[in-house]
């Protein structure tokens, strides 16, 4: 038996401040290390890696969560399971290309 939107909501309500702050933070970490790609390892004193665009590539993976985890956390009884969903289908896909309808199936029942 399912609850109630309202009752869903409220119990969900409770992650909605950690769902803006995900996006805060991958939105901010993401943009930096794409535009600044060694930045962080200059600020703790590494050397810099030999392939800055490999570091990018994972800020592109990090900033591409940001619109995801504000999207869920705008209406969490509608936007969590696709948001979760959304992030199944593109890391089932991985380097093998976009999301093709065999990879986007959610086996779990709360999209539906």
């Amino acid at each position: 038996m399912n609850a109630p939107a309202p009752v869903i909501e409220q119990a969900l309500a409770r992650y909605r401040p950690w769902l803006w702050a995900a996006a805060a933070y991958n939105l901010a970490w993401g943009t930096l290390v794409v535009l600044f790609p060694n930045l962080l390892f200059d600020l703790i004193g590494l050397r810099r890696p030999d392939t800055p665009a490999l570091w990018q590539v994972v800020g592109m993976f990090v900033l591409v969560y940001a619109p995801a985890y504000a999207w869920a956390a705008r209406r969490a009884t509608r936007n969590w399971c696709s948001s979760a969903c959304w992030a199944s289908c593109w890391g089932r896909s991985g380097s093998s290309g976009p999301p093709t309808p065999a990879r986007c199936r959610c086996r779990s029942d709360c999209c539906s």
